[in-house]
Order: structure tokens, then sequence, then C-alpha cells
């Protein structure tokens, strides 16, 4: 079994709260994570994936590293991972 600690920062924390521990099996990727934090509901679904990818609206950090460098959902999940969700913030100058 694998232990999985997962921090939100974005409105996903009125769902699911802002910090998160979810067992997951050996060898289980980010998606799998991603999809057993859904747990089957809809409304946090949303937020997290467009269609069957996960969404580009979020930064996903795994032990401080962007899921971009490690496989983004095939990113291999080790036990007592840190999983940190942030909503990508666009701004600039006028």
């Amino acid at each position: 079994m694998v232990l999985v600690r997962i921090k939100i920062l974005n409105v996903l924390t009125d769902l699911v709260g802002d910090k998160v521990e979810i067992d997951v099996g050996d060898g289980s990727t980010l998606r799998d994570v991603l999809e057993r934090l859904c747990g089957g509901r809809d409304e946090v679904r949303k937020w997290i994936f467009r269609g069957d990818e996960i969404s580009n609206d979020l930064i996903i950090l795994i032990n401080g590293v962007g899921m971009n460098f490690l496989g983004y959902g095939e990113a291999e999940i080790k036990n007592e991972d840190e999983i940190l969700i942030l909503p990508a913030i666009a701004g600039g100058w006028e």
C-alpha cells in the first residue's frame, strides 16, 4: 500500500478539504491518485479533468516537481509522496 499526501490550494478545498491522504496500490500513477481523489464525484472531476485528460487549468507538483517533468498522468507515485494542486494563475502587463 502506498500513502500519498495531497495539498490543495484552490476551489477544490470546499469539496475535498485542503489536505487529503489517500492509500493507493503499488505502481499507481498520478492519474490513479487523481481518479481516487475524485471518488466518483462529478463536481470534483470537472475541476481536475477535461474529458480524459488532466486539466491544464491546474499546476500539479509531485514532491515539488511539476508533473510535466515526470510524465504527466503516467508519473509513478511512491509511498509518502506529496502532491500539491494549485490553480494556474494568468496575469501580466497591460
